[in-house]
């Protein structure tokens, strides 16, 4: 259950306009976007450190 947004049960029971459920739609797919992009930032940052130990873990086996 996505936060802020109402359950199944409560809509059937309450009610809720379009425009507010494409609101909340829209709120939360930028929110995963941002998330996303994060995410991206992370992973590319992980993969240069990655690749930078093992040219250090190479360089270090060759010299064995």
């Amino acid at each position: 259950h996505l936060p802020e947004v109402p359950a199944a049960t409560e809509i059937e029971e309450k009610g809720m306009t379009v425009s507010n459920m494409v609101n909340l739609q829209m709120q939360k797919i930028e929110e995963l976007t941002l998330y996303v992009i994060a995410q991206n930032k992370k992973l590319e940052t992980l993969q240069a450190e990655n690749t930078r130990l093992a040219k250090q873990v190479k360089v270090i086996a060759e010299k064995k």
